[in-house]
């Protein structure tokens, strides 16, 4: 993942009515681990660490939306670990919400 790269991915994800954009299935965790641990080996780290940011709340966006539409539109086929685990947790909140006589 180089700045290029991240540049358009960004652009794609905040197209509207597209679709996520193919990555790597850990490449946020991959990224971070790199970012926290030997950023002074990856060039333009300050940039790459924003772009993955950005393009990470770009996704969320999209998973939101597509949970407060349910309207079936969503494909959530390539998605990565971290926003699987994100959507899960979000899905479980709005469960116990939505009937809480059932949380635990």
């Amino acid at each position: 993942m180089n700045l290029s790269n991240l540049k358009q991915v960004l652009s794609l994800e905040k197209q509207e009515n597209r679709s996520f954009e193919p990555l790597p299935f850990y490449y946020l965790e991959v990224a971070m681990q790199l970012l926290n641990h030997a950023s002074e080996d990856v060039r333009d780290s300050s940039q790459i660490r924003q772009l993955i940011e950005n393009v990470w709340n770009e996704r969320i966006k999209k998973i939101r939306d597509s949970m407060h539409r349910m309207d079936g539109q969503a494909t959530f086929k390539v998605l990565c670990s971290m926003e699987i685990n994100f959507l899960r947790s979000l899905y479980v909140h709005n469960n116990q919400s939505a009937n809480p006589e059932n949380s635990t």
